[in-house]
């Protein structure tokens, strides 16, 4: 296994932990078949693509923020570290607002508060949400 250069350049572990959580996220989605129902979904146009991208991608970034609670205490992180947190999700968003497959940062820094502040994946449904909260 590498290390990423991105990760070895990471300015604080803030930035490592953003994307670990990701990670871990991934997989808790293809352990309870989420990923699995999603790569079942068809659509016919590329805009409904990436829709169901988007809400995928969100629902990873809540699930990441319900990690986050949960490790978090026995790291030793503060409120200024959830902040960092966010500001990582919203910079990992589309460009200038846009929302593409990725989906706007301001978004992916909601669910993955949302998850965070919640603690509970079973807040993290981006499934049965209006489109704007995962455009």
């Amino acid at each position: 296994m590498q290390i990423r250069p991105d990760w070895t350049k990471a300015s604080d572990d803030v930035q490592i932990f953003a994307r670990l959580g990701l990670a871990y996220s991934e997989h808790v989605m293809n352990m309870v078949d989420i990923a699995e129902g999603y790569n079942a979904l068809h659509a016919d146009d590329a805009a409904e693509i990436s829709e169901q991208l988007r809400r995928y991608n969100m629902q990873a970034h809540c699930l990441s923020g319900v990690t986050a609670k949960s490790l978090w205490p026995a790291l030793g992180y503060s409120s200024k570290n959830l902040k960092r947190l966010l500001d990582l999700a919203a910079a990992s968003g589309g460009v200038r607002g846009k929302s593409g497959w990725i989906g706007k940062g301001s978004n992916l820094a909601y669910w993955t508060k949302r998850g965070y502040s919640t603690g509970d994946p079973e807040s993290c449904n981006t499934w049965t949400v209006p489109s704007g909260k995962v455009s």
